[in-house]
């Protein structure tokens, strides 16, 4: 049974069988790895995620949200440690009408930040470790807060026991001038 998979880099997954199974699978790491085929009805990302009942970790690196076109969502109850990472800048545009939502248990979030994050079912979370650039300089600037909006994700987190926060995050709170709520 296979309980880990390392895929990349640079290729693109237009669909999945439906009737893909991987039941042992644990931790998936994807390089530069896109996924398409989000028609309103399959999405090849969706059931990649939704046929894997035992995932703890998911690592998309060289993430570069305005090349998909996916489901924009990351759903498991089994997921762990969740690691979004950007590593190239070139071709980012934050005029992109892009977001990213996040339903699951208990992450561990790393990310650049997309224009939006649409967040459920993140009340189990207990240990959060945040680093969101707004751009490739990791500077925070007032004009980020016109086009990103990263608060709906810091406000979810309710039962946080551990929460780690980067410089760039912290920078982050004086360009939206919002305090973090207690934990």
């Amino acid at each position: 049974k296979v309980s880990t998979v390392k895929l990349g880099s640079g290729f693109v997954i237009k669909l999945l069988p439906t009737d893909v199974s991987l039941p042992a699978l644990k931790s998936l790491f994807l390089d530069s790895v896109r996924f398409h085929g989000f028609d309103g009805r399959c999405c090849s990302f969706k059931t990649l995620l939704s046929q894997s009942p035992a995932l703890e970790e998911l690592v998309m690196d060289g993430m570069e949200w305005e090349r998909w076109r996916w489901c924009s969502t990351v759903s498991s109850k089994t997921l762990q440690r969740l690691t979004l990472q950007r590593r190239e800048w070139f071709s980012y545009d934050e005029t992109d009408e892009e977001n990213i939502r996040v339903d699951s248990w208990c992450l561990t979030h790393e990310f650049d930040v997309p224009k939006e994050y649409l967040i459920l079912n993140l009340d189990s979370i207990v240990e959060v470790n945040l680093n969101l650039c707004a751009d490739e300089e990791g500077i925070w600037r007032p004009r980020h807060a016109n086009t990103f909006n990263p608060m709906p994700l810091i406000n979810t987190f309710k039962n946080v026991e551990i929460l780690c926060l980067a410089f760039q995050t912290l920078e982050m709170f004086d360009v939206f001038n919002e305090s973090i709520q207690m934990f």
